[in-house]
């Protein structure tokens, strides 16, 4: 990787738009191959890892040096990313810009007060913010069409037609109120009666009768849910297990009536392949991120091995005190 020349185009490209850098008027906690990482941007990621340390791999109570070392990795990943991101001539459109601005304004409305406890400023979240975007604008670079590890749109879309259904159900659970309020279990004989409704509207479906007419009809009957036109992806715990596959293996346009768990589902699957709906390119990007995630971190891994990071002692154990 040429470093150098990576670097000072992440100076002069992401100096001027406010991302993925910092000003040399800022107190630094390390530098980066001489790129100085500011105390506020360390702060964030430093309370990052140390609200859920295991989502950065650590453990539930990790020791300071294992959160410090993390803290260090996470920077100098910072540095990497926008500097290969520069390096390949690349920065972020308007439509990108303005989604940053927009997270960015709900963010600081939410969290503001928080962020300032920590002296993290939203001039600092903003460059987080943009970092986010331009990681996931190179992972675009390298995957997406035209890119330069693009993926064919054959595998993007047989990952789609495999892991996306798309439904409409009136959905009933086996459990009824007692004279108190409180849920309890049906006994079978109601359980089956159950059934027996929801296989009474398969009927009417199969007859002509639109879903959607008898699930709005339903809806506000204790015990049954009308779900709308719904895309499920088949890790989604959203539904009990075994939903995803029962709903992908109907026909199109089919009902059917199967229970699971204390469920009982009556589902007609809907066309996700119809190209004007729009339905493969609206999860394109899910899809390319469920093919290509690992290899992409491998490669981000590998960018974050070539730099070298020096950290400021004296900062840092100063914005560790913040934690005791």
């Amino acid at each position: 990787m040429k470093k150098v020349v990576a670097l000072v185009l992440t100076l002069s490209v992401f100096l001027s738009l406010a991302a993925c850098s910092v000003s040399f008027g800022e107190k630094y906690a390390l530098t980066v191959d001489g790129v100085r990482v500011s105390d506020e941007i360390y702060s964030y990621y430093l309370d990052a890892v140390i609200s859920d340390p295991e989502k950065y791999g650590l453990e539930p109570e990790p020791d300071k040096a294992s959160v410090r070392e993390k803290v260090k990795y996470l920077c100098t990943e910072y540095v990497a990313v926008c500097s290969e991101y520069a390096n390949m001539g690349l920065e972020l459109g308007v439509s990108s810009k303005y989604t940053v601005s927009d997270r960015v304004g709900k963010l600081w409305l939410t969290f503001g007060s928080y962020y300032g406890s920590k002296g993290i400023s939203k001039q600092t979240i903003t460059k987080i913010e943009t970092y986010n975007a331009t990681r996931d604008a190179l992972f675009t670079a390298y995957y997406g069409e035209n890119g330069t590890r693009a993926v064919n749109s054959d595998e993007v879309k047989r990952y789609f037609e495999t892991n996306y259904v798309g439904f409409r159900a009136i959905i009933g659970y086996f459990f009824k109120s007692d004279e108190n309020g409180t849920e309890i279990l049906m006994t079978t004989e109601e359980k089956t009666e159950t059934v027996k409704k929801f296989n009474e509207m398969k009927d009417q479906i199969d007859a002509g009768t639109n879903i959607e007419d008898l699930g709005n009809a339903g809806a506000g009957t204790y015990g049954i849910n009308y779900a709308d036109f719904t895309v499920l992806k088949s890790d989604s715990a959203d539904y009990p297990i075994g939903f995803f596959q029962a709903v992908w293996a109907l026909e199109n346009g089919k009902a059917s009536t199967f229970a699971l768990d204390n469920y009982v589902f009556l589902v007609v699957r809907e066309d996700l392949s119809k190209k004007e709906d729009g339905y493969f390119e609206q999860y394109r990007g899910d899809c390319l991120k469920a093919l290509r995630s690992d290899e992409f971190e491998r490669i981000v891994d590998y960018m974050v091995g070539q730099y070298s990071a020096k950290e400021n002692d004296l900062v840092i154990n100063g914005l560790f005190k913040k934690y005791r």
